[in-house]
């Protein structure tokens, strides 16, 4: 993958921003704050980038960083009032970068993460959740909410569709991800159930695990085939 989530690393107070490049350089060193969340990315595939923290909190801001192996430094490239509540790439455009926010809406970034713009036709009053991309269509995908449910693009960000049509009018999405190989949407309704859809949120069908709370979807490759016969 061009990204791997290594950790949650609420609570833990980073004193040597190097010690998380395994840099010596002493002029490296400052007192950057707590390390939430840690984003690595494939330097074959992203060439310069190797590195993205968000929720780094320091003067009060949730913030994202970026290392880089020309400068050797970590660079902050985004802050915000409140929690960024989820961050990814696009798995089939490399400087495609969405974050969605608790209080200031969802932002995108088509320079790898390095610069960022609010999504102005999105509403922001309330927290953002999580993002996930189509399999095979880079302009689009998909974003949720507990206040708004569940946003569609088909055009990299410009238009928006709800498509809330099937779910519970509370709303109340969680979770949402899509399966790589075969394209469809698995949505957690917080103690309702999952709902899936096969036409990328045209429709909604129930799918089981009824009154969970599901916090988040792993696909695994189907390794059976790979394995030796007797």
């Amino acid at each position: 993958t061009k990204q791997t989530k290594i950790g949650l690393l609420c609570d833990t107070l980073i004193s040597d921003i190097s010690a998380c490049t395994n840099q010596t350089n002493q002029t490296n060193k400052i007192k950057i704050g707590f390390l939430c969340d840690l984003l690595l990315t494939d330097t074959s595939v992203c060439n310069d980038r190797i590195g993205i923290i968000y929720n780094l909190i320091k003067d009060d801001k949730y913030q994202i960083y970026i290392f880089t192996k020309s400068t050797k430094k970590w660079t902050r490239v985004f802050s915000s009032k409140a929690t960024i509540l989820d961050i990814q790439q696009s798995p089939l455009d490399e400087n495609l970068w969405i974050a969605a926010t608790e209080l200031d809406g969802v932002q995108i970034s088509h320079d790898g993460g390095f610069n960022w713009r609010k999504i102005n036709n999105l509403a922001s009053d309330h927290a953002w959740y999580n993002i996930a991309y189509d399999s095979y269509n880079k302009n689009r995908f998909v974003i949720v909410s507990w206040t708004y449910g569940v946003f569609i693009t088909e055009d990299s960000g410009l238009t928006w569709t709800n498509c809330n049509a099937g779910l519970p009018k509370e709303h109340q999405a969680y979770k949402v991800a899509v399966d790589p190989d075969t394209n469809r949407i698995y949505l957690s309704i917080l103690k309702d159930c999952i709902y899936t859809s096969d036409d990328f949120g045209k429709s909604w069908t129930k799918n089981g695990l009824s009154g969970s709370n599901i916090y988040n979807f792993i696909f695994i490759s189907d390794v059976t085939d790979s394995l030796p016969h007797s």
